[in-house]
């Protein structure tokens, strides 16, 4: 393998030594953001090894971004280098064509997570972290954290594989969703939260009988509670008007909500909430297919990923998490934790409707 090979892990045992110690003074602060490092007949007396080997060593830290050549002035450290301004964004898969449901917000999470980006701020993403995943890119991340090139990871989903991370993350900051460890920040969707948003909002409109179209994959003890909350709120519900529908099959959203309507008027629910944004279309298809005038016969509030709602013929209500507040708040507290402050060890994220999102405030 040639030595200027510098996507490949194996580094020759005296290019090593060099890439290691410097990357040890940067990481110490020893060799600030922007400040000079010796040169390269400095060093190649230091470690007795010739100029070839130095440069290559030095052409391996720039190439990462560690350190910037700047001609006859000599080599800087990078003003915002890899272990304090690259963060990590792990998904458990990477979507197919047929996986829409997840594809959706695997989307806006990437979306947000690069429009957080900037000069001084870099990503660096990884698809199939999981242990049925892809050892390549397990490698690949795993890599990242043992050489320093990542100053936090945020994991994308609760089926991100924790403990691979956590082994080798060291003292690098971790936030995810659906995590459950001392060394993760685990970020917190109240279901509970949204139900009660959606309740008062139907409460206020004079809508007294409510269904759910929920996702298969909620547990009972979710919806349970979801349900309970509707009822705190003064409005009814049947248990025949609780109908699931998996997210990778979405159209049977639209069964669902024929069913619920396809029957008088005084024995049908006035109220719909969608708890899942996979199942909004087709549940609305459904609606419309029967004859319901949404906002006048019935009006539904749907879950979404704000900055992407989805798309909907009828008038419906959006009320879901806002994907780029709740990132900037997981980068706050990896920038946090980096500098050795203490943080809650969870996010919580409130539902917010459409014209509460951190973009809707900023366009008024």
């Amino acid at each position: 393998m040639p030595e200027t090979d510098l996507t490949d892990g194996r580094v020759p045992k005296k290019q090593r030594l060099i890439v290691d110690e410097l990357r040890r003074q940067i990481l110490r602060g020893e060799i600030p953001p922007g400040g000079r490092i010796p040169t390269q007949l400095e060093l190649s007396k230091r470690f007795r090894v010739s100029n070839v080997t130095v440069l290559r060593a030095m052409d391996r830290l720039a190439h990462e971004g560690v350190l910037v050549v700047r001609g006859r002035l000599g080599t800087f450290v990078a003003n915002h280098p890899p272990h304090l301004s690259t963060f990590g964004l792990a998904f458990p898969t990477r979507p197919t064509h047929d996986e829409a449901w997840a594809s959706r917000f695997y989307s806006a999470i990437t979306q947000e997570w690069h429009r957080l980006g900037g000069a001084s701020r870099r990503t660096s993403i990884y698809f199939g972290i999981a242990p049925t995943g892809s050892p390549d890119e397990i490698a690949r991340l795993i890599a990242d954290m043992r050489e320093h090139r990542l100053a936090g990871l945020f994991l994308a989903a609760a089926k991100v594989s924790l403990p691979v991370i956590a082994e080798h993350a060291g003292s690098m900051p971790l936030v995810g969703i659906g995590a459950a460890s001392s060394s993760c920040v685990a970020v917190h969707f109240s279901p509970d939260a949204w139900a009660a948003r959606a309740a008062q909002w139907l409460a206020a409109r004079g809508r007294k009988r409510i269904a759910m179209v929920h996702s298969a994959m909620q547990t009972p003890e979710t919806v349970a509670v979801m349900v309970r909350t509707i009822e705190a709120h003064g409005l009814s519900t049947r248990a025949p008007w609780m109908q699931a529908a998996h997210p990778a099959c979405p159209s049977w959203a639209r069964n669902c909500t024929h069913l619920l309507m396809d029957r008088p008027a005084e024995n049908r629910p006035d109220g719909l909430l969608v708890t899942d944004e996979s199942l909004v279309e087709d549940a609305v298809r459904g609606l419309v297919e029967v004859g319901v005038r949404v906002a006048v016969d019935l009006d539904v509030v749907a879950h979404c990923n704000f900055p992407r709602p989805v798309p909907a013929m009828v008038p419906v209500r959006h009320l879901g998490y806002d994907i780029g507040r709740m990132l900037a708040g997981a980068l706050d507290i990896m920038e946090a934790r980096r500098r050795g402050r203490s943080t809650p060890q969870t996010l919580e994220v409130p539902p917010v409707f459409e014209e509460e999102t951190s973009q809707a405030v900023a366009a008024k």
